[in-house]
């Protein structure tokens, strides 16, 4: 595509990608911290972006956009290109992954197959999906989690947003829960746990009648704690949902994947990671 040109993204473009790029991404950008981002710009309008990250490895897409009316004509493969030749010296494999309560996700795995992706069918992280009439953990709430549950409607919007600090701790709250979502204040809580803090929270799905769950502490929640989280979320999560409202838990490991599969009855799997060797 000519006239397409490709422009490293820093601090001082954060503002300009506010709604392109995932909003967690945007805020790192914005803080300068380590992400590569670069966007594709034509005729001085920007009509894709791309950013992600180093780990362990490898390179990950973290968020992806082009704009819906230069789709198929080049710019996904432009910034991929890019994207290759920044990476040429390391060799590491480009991943990324998506899952289908992602904004925008349709077509999302004809683009990567496209662009000589394959799928990895067995990588973590991974969401599973269930109805919520499938949600249900038999282990119910030990009274000392009442004790100190405390709502994040009670939290100021900034301190969710950037949750560092928070009465003296860090609120345990991932990143992936912002992405393309909005935070049910009143279903998520936190709670303190032999000195630990822990939260499990609800994000709302923008136009679909669908929620992510993300339970989590500040150095890993084990088995118990996390049905603990779950049986007391259930509760809030019946009497603010359908039975049919779809529940998308994310799964890291071995481990998270046999919690999950004692809370939801045959979940189905609706992620999907594609990988790119360089």
């Amino acid at each position: 595509m000519e006239d397409l040109q490709m422009i490293k993204l820093t601090p001082e473009h954060a503002e300009t990608v506010e709604g392109l790029l995932a909003p967690d991404v945007a805020e790192a950008l914005k803080k300068g911290l380590h992400i590569v981002a670069y966007a594709a710009v034509y005729l001085d309008n920007i009509v894709g972006a791309l950013a992600g990250s180093i780990t362990e490895g490898e390179f990950e897409i973290e968020s992806l956009y082009v704009d819906p009316d230069f789709r198929r004509k080049g710019v996904g493969r432009a910034m991929l290109d890019k994207l290759s030749e920044l990476l040429e010296d390391t060799r590491y494999p480009v991943t990324a992954e998506y899952t289908e309560a992602d904004k925008d996700s349709r077509g999302s795995d004809s683009f990567f197959r496209a662009l000589d992706f394959s799928e990895d069918e067995n990588a973590y992280p991974r969401y599973l999906f269930a109805p919520l009439k499938d949600f249900h953990v038999r282990l119910k709430s030990a009274g000392s989690l009442y004790d100190d549950i405390q709502s994040f409607a009670e939290v100021p919007e900034k301190v969710l947003k950037n949750p560092e600090g928070y009465g003296g701790r860090d609120l345990p709250i991932p990143p992936r829960a912002f992405r393309d979502a909005e935070i049910d204040k009143e279903a998520s809580f936190f709670a303190l746990m032999d000195e630990r803090l822990i939260a499990c929270v609800i994000s709302e799905i923008p136009g679909k009648d669908a929620i992510l769950v993300h339970a989590c502490g500040s150095d890993g929640p084990d088995m118990g704690e996390v049905l603990l989280l779950l049986s007391y979320a259930e509760e809030r999560l019946r009497k603010r949902y359908s039975p049919e409202t779809g529940v998308y838990m994310l799964v890291m490991d071995p481990e998270s994947e046999k919690i999950i599969h004692r809370v939801l009855k045959d979940p189905e799997t609706r992620s999907y990671r594609f990988v790119k060797e360089l």
